[in-house]
């Protein structure tokens, strides 16, 4: 294992050559859309986005989990979790992201910035089935800014950064669920 600039250990050069894609390291995020009762993600998964809030006053002074949408680049893989379990997977296709207009009976800030998407839909994953192994793959994720807390309970926030070794337990869990692999386009990330 590797430490990175963040103090987190990740997986060996070799490991993450295999994860590009055109050219470009593949990152995994992982994207909690609870908000209005999983609103936010019947919205998003509809329109192919993934969105952020976008206030009058310069990104710099946003939460870190809202900056984070300007991380996201072509390739990268996002988890997306909601009522309580992961109930999508999907690939950033956009290059950019770009300003919009959201639903203001949904959201309340009505400008926005999103990151096209391609949505891929699974059997959900509870999040009573991933708790148990969050401690295998803690250690991989930022110590700020994580998508859980030191109970091990999913944080209140939007985009968390994730990792390589976390996705691989998430598809674990998956395939011992369901006896079946990701959809196609995203199991290729784990070969």
């Amino acid at each position: 294992m590797l430490k990175n600039e963040q103090g987190r250990t990740s997986e060996s050069k070799e490991k993450s050559d295999a994860r590009k894609d055109q050219g470009a390291e593949v990152n995994f995020w992982w994207v909690n859309q609870g908000k209005s009762k999983g609103k936010t993600f019947d919205i998003e998964k509809q329109k192919g986005i993934v969105s952020v809030p976008q206030r009058e006053h310069e990104m710099r002074t946003y939460p870190q989990h809202w900056k984070n949408i300007s991380e996201l680049k072509k390739g990268d893989i996002i988890f997306h979790y909601t009522k309580k379990a992961v109930r999508a997977i999907s690939k950033v296709v956009g290059d950019s992201v770009v300003k919009i207009k959201r639903e203001k009976d949904v959201f309340e800030h009505e400008n926005g910035l999103a990151v096209k998407v391609e949505y891929f839909d699974i059997d959900e994953i509870n999040y009573q089935d991933i708790r148990p192994r969050v401690t295998a793959f803690k250690k991989t994720l930022p110590q700020k800014y994580s998508p859980f807390n030191c109970k091990d309970k999913v944080n209140q926030g939007y985009l968390y950064e994730f990792s390589f070794e976390g996705a691989k337990e998430i598809r674990e869990i998956f395939r011992e669920i369901y006896d079946k692999p990701f959809p196609s386009e995203i199991e290729r990330y784990f070969k």
